[in-house]
């Protein structure tokens, strides 16, 4: 009976959890409350919910060491559900594509995708050493130390919550993760227990009252809501390093403690999807940008039934990921690369992906050289007149245009694995796709001075008509290209005699690699 009771209260709040992360975005995209006080209250429910989420996560991951694998388990999922979810966003709002999201799906962490998503990531991969460390401390030592460290981070960031978006919060989160952790090995005193949820419920009111009613000092500062002159002093109730949230949620941690361990780590993954829905940026403007015109004008039953239906998509693909994904031999064969939980184990797993680098060092060198042709192709199209104009334009093609300088690199890349199949000769095959990008570049400068427009695709049929060509290109020019042409030629000669590279690879993997190129494209 108590199991199945605890088992009921686990799903309630987890489902809770659900719906709270959900509703961040699609419950108040049309509630625009005008008053700070209403502001700091939706604040203060969000970093709840947030904090909650790790420390409870912290409490699942406290009996034992766990290895890097469950990090990697769990950043797997949020790539998978990135992927489903950025093409529903870009099928959704083309005008909105960015490679710099795109990029994100699969560096999540390094790219801010979900600061929260970062913060579960971040705890996961530290999780061995703060055990280890809880282990060889005491109680009170461990209290004491966390304590600390909270306070300090609270002090040092004065409350703000602008990093709130970005991944670097993540490493703030592994303190409330190691707290649950904590809670999960101890087990406090009815009386403990009865002090800090009174101090809760003495204090919150009480800050609350002083800080926004008596005490408003107004500094710029963004959180959630943009355009909105923040009060430091409201800071101190909703940024998820106040001391005040962490007491509160941890009051409730020990008062619930009995019926919140025991969640297994499956259960908890379908928090995964959820997250990425709910607090993704690009998650945000599909929500405002499409939906809420959508949605405006109808009944906001239309918005609870789609906070359900991203619900029960959270279940599904997370059923997918655990039911097919997980049970896969190969992303098994992957994971176990994994299946470390100290620097030693770290240790290897960096030597095993500078090996990785160093095997592939050439393709990677001429990955990079190509998509520096890539760039120079750019150029060609663009009116430099100065320093600032080459550096606007180097800052446009690495924002606005960088998902197409990949795609072109990836072209050329797949031109080069294509005539090393056919001739096993690196700086041959190399070349091809070098002659090319030149080409089209030098093409595209030529017609820019000419027409003021670049060489279109149904215009390289023209090439036929090399004799109308000519004067147009200029007879100087033309012998220029024909020079460098010849010197390349001599290059490629004395390099294949010389330094000749042969890459050792089956042509089993030189058509796999092939068709992949060829079919991203």
């Amino acid at each position: 009976m108590k199991s199945a009771l605890r088992k009921t209260i686990q799903w309630i709040l987890l489902l809770c959890l659900l719906l709270g992360i959900l509703i961040q975005t699609l419950g108040f995209w049309n509630y625009n409350p005008t008053s700070v006080s209403t502001k700091t209250r939706i604040g203060m429910v969000i970093s709840l919910i947030q904090l909650i989420v790790v420390v409870w996560y912290g409490m699942s991951y406290g009996n034992k060491e766990y290895s890097f694998k469950e990090a990697v388990k769990n950043w797997l999922e949020g790539v998978v559900t990135l992927i489903i979810f950025y093409l529903v966003f870009v099928i959704s709002l083309p005008q909105f594509f960015s490679a710099w999201n795109l990029w994100g799906i699969f560096f999540p962490v390094l790219t801010s995708t979900s600061a929260l998503f970062s913060g579960i990531i971040i705890s996961l991969f530290f999780q061995p050493f703060i055990f280890r460390l809880q282990e060889k401390l005491n109680t009170k030592q461990n209290v004491l130390l966390l304590t600390a460290i909270t306070v300090l981070i609270f002090a040092l960031s004065a409350g703000n919550s602008l990093l709130t978006s970005y991944s670097i919060f993540g490493l703030y989160l592994a303190v409330p993760f190691a707290w649950g952790m904590l809670i999960s090995k101890i087990k406090a005193s009815k009386k403990v227990v009865l002090g800090l949820v009174v101090a809760t419920i003495i204090l919150l009111p009480a800050v609350y009252y002083l800080t926004i009613k008596l005490m408003p000092i107004q500094t710029p500062q963004g959180f959630i809501f943009s355009q909105m002159n923040m009060s430091w002093n409201t800071s101190l109730l909703m940024a998820p390093s106040s001391p005040l949230m962490i007491l509160f949620v941890i009051a409730g941690a020990l008062l619930f403690r009995s019926s919140m361990l025991g969640v297994s780590h499956r259960l908890f993954s379908i928090l995964i999807p959820a997250i990425i829905f709910g607090t993704t940026s690009y998650g945000m403007s599909l929500w405002k940008e499409k939906l809420q015109l959508l949605l405006a004008p109808v009944s906001k039953k239309v918005t609870v039934l789609l906070i359900l239906s991203l619900l029960v998509a959270s279940f599904i693909i997370n059923f997918v990921f655990v039911k097919f994904l997980l049970s896969n031999k190969h992303v098994q064969r992957f994971l176990n690369k994994f299946d470390e939980n100290n620097l030693d184990g770290l240790i290897k797993l960096l030597e095993a992906g500078v090996d990785f680098l160093k095997r592939h060092s050439k393709s990677i060198i001429l990955f990079a050289f190509l998509m520096f042709l890539s760039v120079i192709g750019f150029y060609t199209v663009r009116d430099i007149q100065s320093a600032s104009d080459f550096w606007a334009a180097l800052v446009f093609i690495f924002t606005s245009k960088f998902g197409t300088l990949v795609l072109s690199s990836i072209f050329l890349f797949t031109i080069y694995e294509i005539f090393y199949v056919i001739t096993t000769r690196f700086w041959v095959s190399a070349s091809i796709p070098t002659v090319l990008a030149l080409g089209i570049a030098i093409a595209d400068g030529i017609k820019m001075d000419l027409r003021e427009e670049p060489v279109y695709p149904n215009e390289i049929s023209e090439i036929v008509n090399w004799k109308t060509l000519i004067p147009m290109i200029g007879v100087q020019t033309l012998i220029y290209i024909l020079v460098g042409i010849a010197l390349l030629i001599a290059i490629i000669v004395y390099l294949e005699l010389k330094h000749p590279h042969n890459l050792r690879r089956k042509k089993k993997s030189w058509v796999v690699v092939t068709h992949k190129n060829w079919t991203l494209y």
